[in-house]
């Protein structure tokens, strides 16, 4: 039987059917998936009983012990016929006090109070110690009960909010490092790593100011390597320094001239030479890759490589070997860290 129906045959309403239920007057079987209830005619013997129990003002907690713990019954209807006797000689009391009171023609609040203090009664105990849960239907126990929880639930939503709080300041001070971190990471991989690198080798200078499309002057030389070094001989294309120290160089070469070797040098942002593999484990670049990058890639010349001096005569023997400088820095600090010699075979 629904709800609905049981409503109709026993004058209920549907909260005051749900309110034994939870009080655990009644059980009626749920229905799997819907949470339908389906009330058995034991349900509605039950629920017209507890009505009628209700209606002789019984509590819901003496209801229970009715209905649970039939050896009770005596015991529950004694306790229960005391309370009502009490509460029987109580408004017995007051309303023979309240016939013998005349209303005074004044309604200021102090007239009342004489007119109805005409003899010293005192309070009933249960106003003095007030049990204002009798009309919510409440046993002690239960109130008691609701209480804690009540004091429990506070505590807890403190507790949530604290965890909450805190969480909160854990994640923003995650989000401020891994923020600074980002920052650093992308200005150290912004950073240019520079390469001084001198090459002892015959060049001949076919064009000091190649056209081209970047503003840079170009210059085209024909270099002469050994037969085991990892860059071919031939002829390769180097910007000189944009600057008037580059102009100068530049224009102070004589074409189809025979220099000794030269010095460039080579800038590159710390993250493209990490994908291109120029970078030595230490961090700082490989002269050993940087170099045959420099020649055989034109755009990686073009972009990362300028020259800064022309050697001219013959070099003699004790000045052959050239020296790499390796540095990890930017532009502002230029601070070297190493130094190593340039391998002979590009000399």
């Amino acid at each position: 039987m629904k709800i609905k129906e049981v409503c109709e045959q026993t004058n209920l309403t549907r909260r005051a059917v749900r309110f034994y239920e939870e009080k655990g007057l009644i059980r009626p079987a749920v229905t799997q998936g819907n949470d339908y209830r389906d009330y058995s005619p034991e349900d509605m013997q039950r629920l017209r009983l507890v009505a009628r129990l209700r209606e002789y003002r019984f509590s819901v907690e003496q209801i229970r012990r009715l209905l649970e713990s039939p050896g009770e019954r005596d015991v529950v209807f004694s306790e229960h016929l005391r309370e009502l006797r009490g509460e029987h000689e109580e408004c017995t009391s007051i309303l023979n006090a309240l016939e013998g009171v005349s209303l005074p023609q004044s309604m200021e609040p102090d007239a009342l109070y004489n007119a109805l203090n005409h003899e010293e009664t005192p309070l009933p105990a249960r106003d003095l110690e007030p049990d204002f849960g009798r009309f919510d239907e409440l046993t002690g126990e239960e109130r008691a009960a609701l209480t804690r929880q009540a004091s429990e639930n506070v505590e807890r939503r403190e507790r949530s909010r604290l965890r909450l709080r805190m969480g909160l300041a854990a994640v923003l001070v995650l989000v401020l490092c891994a923020g600074t971190a980002l920052g650093l990471w992308i200005h150290s991989e912004n950073t240019e790593l520079t390469l001084f690198s001198g090459m002892g080798s015959d060049v001949v200078f076919l064009d000091t100011d190649v056209p081209n499309d970047n503003g840079l002057l170009l210059a085209e030389m024909e270099m002469e390597f050994p037969t085991d070094s990892p860059i071919p001989s031939g002829i390769y294309r180097i910007p000189f320094e944009d600057s008037p120290a580059g102009s100068a160089l530049s224009s102070s070469l004589l074409p189809g001239e025979v220099y000794a070797g030269l010095s460039i040098t080579v800038s590159v942002p710390k993250r493209e030479a990490r994908s291109l593999g120029l970078l030595q484990p230490d961090g700082s670049l490989n002269v050993d890759a940087v170099l045959p990058r420099v020649f055989q890639d034109q755009d990686f010349a073009l972009r990362c490589a300028r020259i800064t001096q022309v050697h001219s005569g013959v070099l003699p023997p004790s000045e052959k070997i050239r020296f790499a400088l390796f540095s990890s820095f930017s532009t502002a600090s230029r601070n070297f860290v190493g130094l190593r010699p340039i391998p002979r075979h590009l000399l």
